[in-house]
């Protein structure tokens, strides 16, 4: 009996940690055993606005943990703690300003749930309020975020003296917030298929490198549409750090012969998958992608399809001998969900023409995603957006993408609504998408305008659009429903030759006028051959920001069917009733609350079931 009881309380315990604690995290692993050294588990309550950690560390030393701008010790936000021999718990809100011994904070914002030491483990359950007021804390938000830790073997002799963790430190970037909460459980009726690249040799001869393979979606699926709840990528570990990114398309068959068994490198095969739909996609630090209950994205039922791999290798130090498998799988069901989902690229048009100045701190490229393109497409009930990705390359420092709906009662005719979502925090290395914290609805009359800002103080030429990691790009890929069959809505800003620079040629307006530098080999030279002329200095990088603003969209419309139209813009829209967040928590007088009621009765119920198992 007493044992039944025993495992009756440990299911019940591992439900209510799941429940408590649904994202986790690595920290740090034995290098010899792979066997994890510190972990992190955490959960986050958005009613009151509080984020719980559980730290578990292979040692009874002290352990560091914390958030960082940019993953180093400078400007961190930190915890300090440990069990001292005779079970006393110290905790210490801490913060520094470079590598040494952190400063302990005069406002403590961290409160201990519980800790303890066992089996020369030692674990902390902490929490937080997401915006502390404390100037020496970092908000959590709904962005990236660097977190940090450092761990010893050894107390201190208190927190002054902290002895020093050498190579026991780290950094991952993430989104503490941007997980899906309540992550449903499988269909009881799912199957799963994969493809993948096989035995790929990573070009050498060259630093940017997109591969692609095509293949025929499973005879199952082809007869009978079904629904994907779930997919994952699928990573080759000694690879990975050459894999980019990753995407999957849907295309429709026109040449049997050209299209099906390719497997070479994609510009040998320019037209395979021109009338494409893009049905998931993986970049650096990306993982599992779950869409909620309810909800499930369609393929197959359509003999007339295939799918096209495409897999972007970044090799700068032209390594040989590395070979690849990246692909992905598919968790399927055969019984249709309430809403069928749908994936909107909106961006800017990959193009030389897509410029950002040297040296530049801060600089915005703009993109359009006009009604003129969405009305044609979004239903009258509109579309209601669930996550989004972002997507730049290596000088990609921080994106929004702005939401206006018409309103007849600001100046232009446009009310600007609450950004769809915001990043100001971007890591390249870090390009999971997001889910939002509410559902938000696009109307077929409404304008999206995506920012991309970039930071190029550390290069002395002009970075243009492309396809390389040292080139850029402007996206946000946004997962909605109900499905519609609108694939991408990207636009390119014409600029007034002379508003870039008086002092350029009659023969460089001309080529910046010719359509012909849109596209083609010749175009990214030429580009970079005109602006290596112009002196960057500061007020000429801003006169080129100004240029950018006051350009002529011009908005790209694709349909699933590879249908184009393209809209000329007169401007790019203003709201004349700007969004205004309104915060003015850090002005009312409040009692941080260590966690919610719920969060406390839960743990307060895993304590107890603790206590009540026999450990040995």
């Amino acid at each position: 009996m007493g044992s039944i009881v025993q495992l009756l309380l440990l299911a019940t315990l591992s439900v209510a940690l799941a429940n408590d604690f649904p994202f986790s995290a690595i920290l740090e692993s034995d290098p010899a055993t792979q066997k994890p050294v510190y972990a992190v588990d955490w959960g986050f309550n958005r009613m009151d606005a509080t984020i719980t950690f559980r730290l578990i560390l292979n040692s009874t030393g002290w352990f560091g943990f914390g958030l960082s701008p940019t993953g180093g010790m400078k400007d961190s936000d930190l915890v300090v703690g440990w069990v001292t021999t005779d079970g006393k718990v110290m905790l210490y809100d801490c913060f520094a300003d470079g590598e040494h011994i952190p400063t302990v904070d005069a406002k403590q914002d961290w409160k201990t749930v519980t800790a303890y030491e066992d089996n020369g483990c030692t674990t902390f359950i902490i929490t937080r309020k997401w915006k502390t007021c404390d100037e020496n804390d970092i908000e959590i938000m709904d962005e990236t975020i660097r977190v940090i830790h450092s761990w010893s073997d050894e107390d201190p002799e208190n927190v002054h003296l902290l002895n020093y963790h050498g190579t026991r430190r780290g950094s991952f970037s993430t989104n503490l917030l941007g997980s899906l909460v309540n992550q449903p459980s499988l269909p009881v009726d799912t199957k799963s298929f994969s493809i993948s690249l096989i035995n790929v040799t990573v070009p050498h001869d060259t630093s940017t490198t997109y591969w692609c393979s095509s293949t025929l979606l499973p005879d199952e699926i082809r007869r009978k549409e079904v629904y994907i709840t779930k997919f994952t990528p699928l990573l080759t570990r000694h690879a990975i750090k050459y894999a980019h990114h990753a995407e999957l398309y849907l295309c429709k068959i026109t040449n049997r012969a050209t299209q099906l068994g390719f497997n070479n490198k994609c510009y040998l095969n320019p037209g395979a998958c021109s009338s494409r739909t893009l049905i998931a996609a993986w970049a650096v630090g990306g993982s599992d992608y779950t869409y909620p209950a309810g909800i499930g994205y369609p393929i197959g039922g359509n003999t007339d399809e295939f799918l096209w791999l495409e897999v972007h290798y970044d090799n700068p130090e032209l390594h040989s001998g590395i070979i690849d498998s990246t692909g992905f799988e598919f968790f399927y069901t055969e019984t249709p969900p309430a809403h069928e989902a749908g994936i909107l690229a909106v961006g800017h048009m990959i193009t030389p023409l897509m410029v950002i100045p040297p040296n530049a701190k801060s600089f915005s490229i703009f993109a359009l995603c006009g009604a003129s393109c969405m009305s044609n497409f979004i239903p009258d009930g509109g579309i209601h957006v669930i996550s989004n990705g972002f997507h730049t390359h290596l000088a990609g420092i921080g994106l929004e993408l702005s939401h206006l709906r018409p309103n007849l009662n600001c100046d232009g005719g446009y009310e600007e609504l609450a950004p769809i979502s915001r990043n100001m925090r971007y890591d390249f290395s870090y390009q999971q998408p997001n889910f939002l914290p509410k559902e938000i609805t696009v109307m077929p009359s409404d304008i999206l305008i995506l920012k991309c800002i970039y930071n190029t103080q550390d290069r002395t030429n002009i970075t243009v659009g492309g396809d390389s990691t040292h080139d850029e790009m402007c996206f946000s890929f946004l997962t909605y429903y109900p499905r519609m069959n609108l694939t991408t809505c990207a636009s390119l800003t014409y600029l007034e030759p002379l508003s870039i620079n008086k002092e350029l040629s009659r023969e460089d307006v001309q080529m910046l006028s010719n359509d012909s530098l849109f596209e083609g080999d010749n175009a990214r030279n030429g580009v970079m051959d005109i602006f290596q002329k112009i002196n960057w200095n500061e007020q000429q990088i801003s006169d080129f920001q100004s240029a950018n603003l006051e350009g002529f969209p011009r908005v790209f419309c694709e349909s699933m069917s590879y249908d184009i139209t393209v809209t000329q813009e007169l401007h790019l829209p203003k709201a004349g009733c700007p969004y205004k967040m309104t915060d003015d928590s850090c002005n009312t007088t409040y009692h941080v609350s260590s966690v919610s009621l719920l969060e406390a009765t839960n743990l307060f119920f895993v304590l107890l079931v603790m206590h009540m198992l026999p450990f040995d």
